[in-house]
């Protein structure tokens, strides 16, 4: 980040996991300016948020609220876009997971577009996009020219294209049906204005022991909200209830723990009641590529993450045994000193 100002690029592509730390960069960063400046730019910042929520409703700004976002704007927001991405960025992409709502709706205030995007290995060409001229958020957008998609069962997108890598011989036992279509792997639907929304990954998406199918998305991003928070893994298949993982860029100091544990509960209280996590373990140090945690593009490799954190997440189902008293608070399990 330090170098991106002076590239100033036009378009700036990365997955979400990297926009919402770039968001608590700036956070950060504003919380250190001097008291009337920080004031400045959290005035302006709110400015940003009123209006864009005239715009993605349709509508547009009174009078007012249009000059007061012009001189938000021109003296603040312009200065701190250009201070962190330069002088041209026009807007920025984003794909590969789930980008929380909220987080779209922060950069749209700030006045940078994020667009979200959906594509595979297995297609050549790009899958559906958001476009400058034509957005909504929480979907990835329209479907490119080239594309046909179709649910199939159980929510599952399907496409078919002429970019898709097509297997030899017998068309038996492979992704591609009769058709033509081929099994993305991913849930999701199509409003009735071709916007695509995706809501999971068919391989992600686990049961409990009492049958309820959980997708980890809603509850992980929450949590991932969480200042101090670096990743957050949701598990329990097979289990009564759900619990999670949280890992920290560093162990938090005993002073801190309170605070943190009371903003975890927060931030989880918004999740369904099947994927509200019981308990959360806390990781002391980043999930890495290097640790085998991550993937090159920084998703999450959930089996692997179970597996190396098996201990910790014993020790939240413990815990949770030992306390089933008191329903309905969050328990947090620190790792040992």
């Amino acid at each position: 980040m330090d170098v991106v100002a002076l590239a100033s690029p036009d378009v700036f592509i990365g997955v979400p996991r990297f926009y919402e730390k770039l968001h608590q960069g700036i956070v950060a960063k504003l919380e250190e300016l001097p008291p009337l400046q920080r004031r400045a730019a959290q005035w302006a910042w709110q400015v940003g948020r009123d209006v864009g929520r005239v715009r993605l409703a349709g509508g547009k700004p009174q009078r007012w609220l249009g000059l007061k976002h012009r001189a938000a704007d021109r003296w603040v927001l312009s200065r701190l876009r250009t201070s962190v991405m330069g002088r041209r960025l026009r807007f920025m992409i984003t794909g590969s997971a789930p980008t929380p709502p909220p987080l779209l709706t922060e950069f749209y205030a700030l006045g940078w577009p994020l667009l979200e995007a959906y594509g595979l290995s297995e297609n050549v060409m790009p899958m559906a996009m958001n476009r400058i001229e034509d957005f909504r958020f929480g979907t990835v957008g329209k479907p490119f020219p080239g594309n046909e998609l179709a649910i199939g069962p159980d929510d599952t997108i399907l496409v078919r294209s002429a970019c898709l890598a097509r297997p030899a011989g017998d068309l038996a036992g492979t992704p591609v049906d009769a058709q033509g279509y081929y099994d993305t792997g991913d849930l999701g639907s199509i409003d009735a204005d071709g916007f695509v929304r995706l809501s999971g990954r068919k391989s992600e998406v686990f049961k409990t022991s009492t049958g309820r199918r959980v997708s980890p998305y809603a509850a992980e991003a929450a949590l991932r909200a969480v200042p101090g928070i670096d990743q957050a893994v949701l598990v329990g298949a097979g289990r009564k209830c759900v619990v999670a993982l949280c890992a920290t860029p560093a162990p938090v100091a005993l002073s801190d723990r309170r605070a943190l544990q009371q903003a975890l509960s927060a931030a989880v209280e918004g999740v369904g009641v099947h994927e509200r996590p019981q308990a959360i373990a806390m990781v002391p140090h980043a999930f890495t590529v290097e640790h085998g945690e991550l993937t090159p593009n920084l998703k999450l490799r959930r089996a692997a993450i179970e597996q190396l954190h098996a201990e910790a997440i014993e020790a939240a189902y413990a815990g949770l045994g030992a306390v089933s008293g008191s329903a309905g608070r969050l328990l947090v399990v620190w790792p040992a000193e």
